[in-house]
Formats: C-alpha cells, structure tokens, sequence
C-alpha cells in the first residue's frame, strides 16, 4: 500500500466518524429540541393561566369596588 492510498483511507475514516459523530450530534439535538419546545409550551400555557387568573381577580375587585361605590351612592 503507498503512501497516498494510506492517506486516504486514513481521510475516508476520519470522514466516516465525523459523518457518524454529526448524525448522533443531530439525533441528540433534534431531541432537545423537541424537549425544549415542548417545555416551552408548557410554560407558555403556565404562564397565560396565571396572568388570566390575576387578570380575572382584578376585574372581580374592581366589580366589587363599583358596585360598593353604587351601594353607598344610592343610600
């Protein structure tokens, strides 16, 4: 075997493992992606809950506040 046929076996395995290493890179990426998306959008929904249910408080108080505000005026 010459030097040059040396050579390139030596590139296609180093090209081999690389291609290899990449694919399980982007096995690995492709699932936390998937993960951080959906954790996302579990936080996202999370998130819209609390704000609504704040939201919803501080229409009751403010409810509560007119109708004492239109008690005490018809009195």
């Amino acid at each position: 075997m010459t030097i040059a046929e040396k050579q390139a076996e030596t590139a296609a395995n180093w090209a081999d493992s690389w291609a290899r290493l990449t694919d399980d890179w982007l096995l690995i990426a492709g699932w936390a992606t998937d993960n951080w998306v959906q954790l996302a959008i579990c936080i996202t929904f999370v998130l819209a809950f609390l704000v609504l249910r704040r939201w919803d408080r501080r229409r009751q108080q403010q409810d509560a506040a007119v109708r004492d505000l239109l008690g005490r005026s018809h009195r």
